[in-house]
């Protein structure tokens, strides 16, 4: 539980420093996003993702894969996705952050000794 405080908090850290007064508009980033996380990894994930609105939200999983798309208002300043999860210990998960169809950032994580896996903060600011 601690872990998932953790990463929502960063989560939310994230996207407020990332906002601005000054909304810059990029017509040439796509605003369609994609969050998804793969892998051979079973048991219950969280995931914490910025919404269409710009906002924090979570949602728990009972099984891999997972995805969420969604297309990002344009007062979005930057999109951040975090999850962690309780699996056998040794299994895999891989996340990916896609903007316009096209994998921005991703990250493998191997569940350690007690079985969890944290993925960080992968993030896009437009």
């Amino acid at each position: 539980m601690k872990n998932l405080f953790l990463l929502s908090a960063l989560g939310a850290i994230l996207i407020i420093g990332s906002c601005s007064k000054d909304k810059k508009s990029n017509n040439a980033t796509s605003r369609k996003v994609k969050y998804e996380i793969t892998g051979n990894a079973t048991g219950s994930f969280t995931m914490v993702y910025t919404n269409s609105s710009g906002v924090a939200e979570n949602v728990t999983v009972q099984s891999l894969p997972w995805s969420k798309e969604l297309t990002v208002q344009n007062s979005v300043q930057a999109v951040v996705f975090t999850s962690n999860g309780t699996t056998t210990p040794g299994k895999v998960a891989v996340a990916n952050l896609y903007i316009g169809g096209q994998i921005k950032q991703t990250a493998t994580q191997t569940a350690n000794n007690n079985g969890t896996i944290i993925f960080g903060g992968l993030s896009f600011t437009y």
